[in-house]
Protein backbone atom coordinates (compact mmCIF):
# COMPACT_ATOMS: atom_id res chain seq x y z
CA UNK A 1 0.00 0.00 0.00
CA UNK A 2 1.25 3.34 -0.86
CA UNK A 3 1.94 5.50 2.39
CA UNK A 4 -0.88 8.65 2.05
CA UNK A 5 0.79 11.98 0.14
CA UNK A 6 2.77 14.22 2.45
CA UNK A 7 0.29 16.98 2.46
CA UNK A 8 -2.32 14.34 3.84
CA UNK A 9 -0.53 12.92 7.14
CA UNK A 10 0.04 16.87 8.61
CA UNK A 11 -3.25 18.05 8.92
CA UNK A 12 -4.89 20.18 11.46
CA UNK A 13 -8.03 21.64 12.12
CA UNK A 14 -8.75 25.71 11.63
CA UNK A 15 -9.13 25.66 15.92
CA UNK A 16 -5.97 23.61 16.40
CA UNK A 17 -4.30 26.46 14.42
CA UNK A 18 -5.62 29.15 16.11
CA UNK A 19 -4.50 27.43 19.52
CA UNK A 20 -1.23 26.93 18.52
CA UNK A 21 -0.31 29.88 16.23
CA UNK A 22 0.28 31.91 19.36
CA UNK A 23 2.62 28.97 21.15
CA UNK A 24 4.55 29.22 17.79
CA UNK A 25 4.95 32.60 16.27
CA UNK A 26 8.33 34.69 17.20
CA UNK A 27 7.79 36.79 20.70
CA UNK A 28 7.65 39.86 18.47
CA UNK A 29 4.64 38.65 16.40
CA UNK A 30 3.13 37.81 19.85
CA UNK A 31 3.51 41.17 21.24
CA UNK A 32 2.21 42.58 17.72
CA UNK A 33 -1.02 40.11 18.02
CA UNK A 34 -1.72 41.32 21.79
CA UNK A 35 -1.51 44.97 21.04
CA UNK A 36 -4.23 44.72 17.99
CA UNK A 37 -6.21 42.70 20.11
CA UNK A 38 -6.01 45.74 22.80
CA UNK A 39 -7.08 48.27 19.94
CA UNK A 40 -9.69 45.82 18.83
CA UNK A 41 -11.20 45.58 22.28
CA UNK A 42 -10.84 49.54 22.45
CA UNK A 43 -12.48 49.70 19.15
CA UNK A 44 -15.29 47.85 20.08
CA UNK A 45 -15.79 49.34 23.62
CA UNK A 46 -16.05 52.68 22.39
CA UNK A 47 -18.37 52.06 19.71
CA UNK A 48 -20.52 50.16 22.28
CA UNK A 49 -20.05 52.59 25.60
CA UNK A 50 -21.51 55.42 23.41
CA UNK A 51 -25.12 55.45 24.60
CA UNK A 52 -27.83 57.82 26.19
CA UNK A 53 -26.86 56.51 29.79
CA UNK A 54 -23.27 57.23 29.63
CA UNK A 55 -23.29 60.19 27.92
CA UNK A 56 -26.45 61.77 30.50
CA UNK A 57 -23.65 60.51 33.17
CA UNK A 58 -20.89 62.11 31.58
CA UNK A 59 -22.78 65.61 31.40
CA UNK A 60 -23.87 65.24 35.09
CA UNK A 61 -20.24 65.10 35.97
CA UNK A 62 -19.42 67.87 34.01
CA UNK A 63 -22.17 70.18 35.38
CA UNK A 64 -21.38 69.90 38.86
CA UNK A 65 -17.85 71.40 38.89
CA UNK A 66 -19.14 73.99 36.58
CA UNK A 67 -22.42 74.37 38.33
CA UNK A 68 -20.64 75.01 41.77
CA UNK A 69 -17.83 77.06 39.77
CA UNK A 70 -20.97 79.21 38.29
CA UNK A 71 -22.05 79.93 41.62
CA UNK A 72 -19.06 81.11 43.27
CA UNK A 73 -18.10 83.30 40.88
CA UNK A 74 -21.27 84.95 41.10
CA UNK A 75 -21.33 84.94 44.74
CA UNK A 76 -17.90 86.49 44.71
CA UNK A 77 -18.13 88.66 41.60
CA UNK A 78 -17.00 92.41 41.76
CA UNK A 79 -14.08 93.78 43.64
CA UNK A 80 -12.71 91.13 46.12
CA UNK A 81 -12.64 88.47 43.12
CA UNK A 82 -9.75 90.58 42.11
CA UNK A 83 -7.45 90.14 46.04
CA UNK A 84 -4.53 87.94 45.61
CA UNK A 85 -5.73 85.78 48.00
CA UNK A 86 -9.25 85.17 46.82
CA UNK A 87 -7.96 84.17 43.17
CA UNK A 88 -5.39 81.91 44.73
CA UNK A 89 -8.79 80.42 46.26
CA UNK A 90 -10.12 80.02 42.67
CA UNK A 91 -7.46 77.81 41.53
CA UNK A 92 -7.42 75.90 44.63
CA UNK A 93 -11.26 75.12 44.45
CA UNK A 94 -10.56 74.50 40.67
CA UNK A 95 -7.87 71.75 41.61
CA UNK A 96 -10.17 70.05 44.19
CA UNK A 97 -12.78 70.01 41.35
CA UNK A 98 -11.32 68.64 38.92
CA UNK A 99 -8.30 66.64 38.92
CA UNK A 100 -9.49 65.41 42.24
CA UNK A 101 -12.94 65.03 42.57
CA UNK A 102 -13.94 64.53 39.21
CA UNK A 103 -11.60 62.41 38.09
CA UNK A 104 -11.78 59.94 41.60
CA UNK A 105 -15.19 59.80 40.87
CA UNK A 106 -14.84 59.11 36.97
CA UNK A 107 -12.37 56.15 37.55
CA UNK A 108 -14.58 54.81 40.74
CA UNK A 109 -17.46 54.62 38.22
CA UNK A 110 -15.68 52.80 35.23
CA UNK A 111 -12.16 51.31 35.75
CA UNK A 112 -13.31 49.63 39.40
CA UNK A 113 -15.79 47.31 38.41
CA UNK A 114 -13.99 46.23 34.61
CA UNK A 115 -13.77 42.34 35.69
CA UNK A 116 -17.15 42.21 37.55
CA UNK A 117 -18.77 44.04 34.78
CA UNK A 118 -18.04 41.66 32.63
CA UNK A 119 -18.34 38.63 35.08
CA UNK A 120 -22.53 39.80 35.65
CA UNK A 121 -22.84 40.20 31.79
CA UNK A 122 -21.94 36.62 31.08
CA UNK A 123 -19.48 37.87 28.36
CA UNK A 124 -16.39 36.71 30.68
CA UNK A 125 -16.32 33.77 28.65
CA UNK A 126 -15.46 35.15 25.49
CA UNK A 127 -12.36 36.54 27.03
CA UNK A 128 -11.29 32.95 28.60
CA UNK A 129 -11.24 31.51 24.85
CA UNK A 130 -8.39 33.88 23.42
CA UNK A 131 -5.07 33.53 23.84
CA UNK A 132 -4.62 36.30 26.18
CA UNK A 133 -8.03 37.78 26.22
CA UNK A 134 -8.46 38.74 29.62
CA UNK A 135 -5.26 40.98 29.46
CA UNK A 136 -6.70 42.73 26.46
CA UNK A 137 -9.87 42.86 27.69
CA UNK A 138 -8.23 44.95 31.06
CA UNK A 139 -6.28 47.02 28.92
CA UNK A 140 -8.61 48.05 27.05
CA UNK A 141 -11.63 49.14 29.27
CA UNK A 142 -8.65 50.67 30.91
CA UNK A 143 -7.79 52.78 27.91
CA UNK A 144 -11.79 53.66 27.12
CA UNK A 145 -12.31 54.73 31.21
CA UNK A 146 -9.66 57.16 31.06
CA UNK A 147 -10.58 58.32 27.80
CA UNK A 148 -14.08 59.29 29.24
CA UNK A 149 -12.86 60.45 32.48
CA UNK A 150 -9.91 62.86 31.17
CA UNK A 151 -12.12 64.28 28.57
CA UNK A 152 -14.85 65.33 31.68
CA UNK A 153 -12.14 66.86 33.27
CA UNK A 154 -11.12 68.56 30.32
CA UNK A 155 -14.45 69.85 29.23
CA UNK A 156 -14.66 70.98 32.53
CA UNK A 157 -12.01 72.67 33.15
CA UNK A 158 -12.64 74.51 29.92
CA UNK A 159 -16.06 75.68 31.05
CA UNK A 160 -15.23 76.55 34.36
CA UNK A 161 -12.17 78.40 34.20
CA UNK A 162 -13.42 81.32 32.34
CA UNK A 163 -16.01 81.91 34.78
CA UNK A 164 -13.32 83.16 37.48
CA UNK A 165 -11.38 85.82 37.77
CA UNK A 166 -7.52 83.97 37.56
CA UNK A 167 -4.33 85.40 37.83
CA UNK A 168 -3.38 83.06 35.07
CA UNK A 169 -6.28 81.49 33.11
CA UNK A 170 -4.31 80.13 30.25
CA UNK A 171 -1.81 78.19 32.46
CA UNK A 172 -4.67 77.74 34.88
CA UNK A 173 -6.41 75.73 32.30
CA UNK A 174 -3.59 74.19 31.09
CA UNK A 175 -2.45 72.69 34.26
CA UNK A 176 -5.64 70.89 35.03
CA UNK A 177 -6.17 69.56 31.84
CA UNK A 178 -2.78 67.65 31.72
CA UNK A 179 -3.04 67.04 35.60
CA UNK A 180 -7.08 65.78 34.72
CA UNK A 181 -4.77 63.38 32.56
CA UNK A 182 -2.04 62.57 34.61
CA UNK A 183 -5.12 61.39 37.42
CA UNK A 184 -7.02 59.54 35.32
CA UNK A 185 -4.25 57.25 34.31
CA UNK A 186 -3.09 57.02 37.55
CA UNK A 187 -6.21 56.80 39.34
CA UNK A 188 -7.34 54.14 36.73
CA UNK A 189 -4.90 51.79 37.08
CA UNK A 190 -5.06 52.04 41.16
CA UNK A 191 -8.85 51.27 40.72
CA UNK A 192 -8.61 48.80 38.08
CA UNK A 193 -5.72 47.00 39.95
CA UNK A 194 -8.19 46.62 43.44
CA UNK A 195 -11.01 45.57 40.40
CA UNK A 196 -9.07 42.65 39.45
CA UNK A 197 -7.61 41.78 42.63
CA UNK A 198 -10.72 41.92 45.27
CA UNK A 199 -13.46 41.26 42.85
CA UNK A 200 -16.08 41.08 44.89
CA UNK A 201 -15.79 43.79 46.65
CA UNK A 202 -13.98 45.94 44.35
CA UNK A 203 -16.31 49.69 44.79
CA UNK A 204 -16.28 49.16 48.41
CA UNK A 205 -12.73 48.31 49.12
CA UNK A 206 -11.61 51.62 46.23
CA UNK A 207 -14.13 53.59 47.84
CA UNK A 208 -12.58 53.28 51.30
CA UNK A 209 -9.16 53.80 49.80
CA UNK A 210 -10.19 57.15 48.44
CA UNK A 211 -11.64 58.70 51.02
CA UNK A 212 -9.04 57.35 53.87
CA UNK A 213 -6.29 57.66 51.94
CA UNK A 214 -6.56 59.91 48.72
CA UNK A 215 -8.48 62.30 50.43
CA UNK A 216 -8.01 62.09 54.24
CA UNK A 217 -4.13 60.90 54.23
CA UNK A 218 -3.22 63.16 50.77
CA UNK A 219 -3.79 65.74 52.78
CA UNK A 220 -1.74 65.48 56.07
CA UNK A 221 1.47 67.05 56.42
CA UNK A 222 3.08 63.03 56.73
CA UNK A 223 5.65 61.12 54.83
CA UNK A 224 2.94 59.08 54.22
CA UNK A 225 1.34 61.40 52.08
CA UNK A 226 4.53 61.23 49.62
CA UNK A 227 2.95 57.32 48.77
CA UNK A 228 -0.18 58.92 47.54
CA UNK A 229 -1.47 60.30 43.61
CA UNK A 230 -3.14 62.99 45.26
CA UNK A 231 0.23 64.39 46.84
CA UNK A 232 1.96 64.01 43.18
CA UNK A 233 -0.64 65.77 41.45
CA UNK A 234 -0.70 68.78 44.25
CA UNK A 235 3.42 68.96 44.11
CA UNK A 236 3.20 69.62 39.61
CA UNK A 237 -0.12 72.23 40.53
CA UNK A 238 2.24 74.03 42.94
CA UNK A 239 5.35 73.84 40.23
CA UNK A 240 3.75 74.85 37.06
CA UNK A 241 1.06 77.91 38.67
CA UNK A 242 4.07 79.09 41.42
CA UNK A 243 1.35 78.88 43.91
CA UNK A 244 3.16 80.24 47.46
CA UNK A 245 3.80 77.58 49.82
CA UNK A 246 1.94 77.70 53.15
CA UNK A 247 3.91 79.44 56.05
CA UNK A 248 1.93 77.99 59.24
CA UNK A 249 3.69 74.62 58.35
CA UNK A 250 7.03 73.64 60.10
CA UNK A 251 8.31 71.34 56.70
CA UNK A 252 6.06 72.43 53.64
CA UNK A 253 7.36 70.17 51.78
CA UNK A 254 5.33 67.62 53.27
CA UNK A 255 2.11 69.35 51.52
CA UNK A 256 4.51 69.47 48.47
CA UNK A 257 7.46 68.50 46.79
CA UNK A 258 9.86 70.97 45.16
CA UNK A 259 11.20 68.31 43.66
CA UNK A 260 11.58 68.82 39.62
CA UNK A 261 8.15 68.09 38.21
CA UNK A 262 9.24 65.62 35.65
CA UNK A 263 10.12 63.06 38.72
CA UNK A 264 6.45 63.33 40.03
CA UNK A 265 5.50 62.80 36.28
CA UNK A 266 8.10 59.65 36.28
CA UNK A 267 6.51 58.46 39.13
CA UNK A 268 2.80 58.18 38.52
CA UNK A 269 3.78 56.86 34.75
CA UNK A 270 5.93 54.35 36.52
CA UNK A 271 3.57 53.11 39.07
CA UNK A 272 0.49 53.11 37.19
CA UNK A 273 2.34 50.99 34.69
CA UNK A 274 3.70 48.35 37.59
CA UNK A 275 -0.06 48.59 39.01
CA UNK A 276 -1.26 47.40 35.40
CA UNK A 277 1.36 44.84 34.66
CA UNK A 278 0.41 43.00 38.17
CA UNK A 279 -3.33 43.02 37.26
CA UNK A 280 -2.27 41.71 33.64
CA UNK A 281 -1.01 39.21 35.34
CA UNK A 282 -3.02 38.23 37.49
CA UNK A 283 -6.11 38.22 35.75
CA UNK A 284 -4.92 36.20 33.39
CA UNK A 285 -4.23 33.54 35.82
CA UNK A 286 -7.10 34.04 38.75
CA UNK A 287 -10.09 31.95 38.96
CA UNK A 288 -12.94 34.10 39.37
CA UNK A 289 -16.15 32.89 40.51
CA UNK A 290 -19.44 33.12 37.70
CA UNK A 291 -22.14 35.24 39.24
CA UNK A 292 -24.59 32.06 38.52
CA UNK A 293 -22.27 30.62 41.13
CA UNK A 294 -21.93 33.36 43.84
Amino acid sequence: MNPLPKSTTNLETPYQSSVLAPLTQPRAGLLVQRCNAVVGVVAYELRRSITPWRIALWGFMIAIPVALTGTVAYLLRGSLSSEPNVQMAFAWMLYVLMPQAITMLGMLLWATPIVNSELESQSWIYSIVRPGGRQAMLLGKYVIAVLWTSSCGAVASTLAVPMLNLAAPLYTWLALVALCILSSIAHGALFAFIGVMFQRRAMVLAFTYTILVEVVLGWIPAVINKFTVAFRLRSLYFQWLELPMVDFLENPEMLASQTPSWIHILCLLLGSALLLAIAAWWVERAQYRWQSEV
